[in-house]
């Protein structure tokens, strides 16, 4: 797997280099008190094998993350009877 930057802009491809972080072209037309021009974004080129898996990125080994459930926590409030939960208006709002 090989790995490059993408201008967001732009389009245009770079080498992975830790001092570049922003397009040298699109971040000329860079102002004051403006969203950053340029941002340079991570992309995979070529294809990811069928045996990856997402730890293999990670500096650290895999062993030494702690399992993480997901999944099992109710979502809303208990409505008092014991049996039942509801999602607060406000929070259904938000996931909407």
């Amino acid at each position: 797997m090989e790995f490059c930057c993408c201008c967001s802009e732009c389009g245009h491809h770079f080498p992975i280099q830790p001092q570049v972080m922003v397009c040298p072209d699109c971040s000329r037309a860079q102002t004051a008190d403006q969203p950053l021009r340029g941002v340079l974004e991570v992309e995979l080129a070529g294809t990811v094998p069928a045996d990856w898996e997402i730890a293999s990125l990670l500096p650290v080994e895999e062993r030494f993350f702690p399992p993480i459930p997901v999944g099992t926590r109710p979502s809303g409030r208990h409505n008092g009877s014991g049996t039942s939960w509801s999602v607060p208006a406000s929070t259904s709002r938000m996931m909407a």
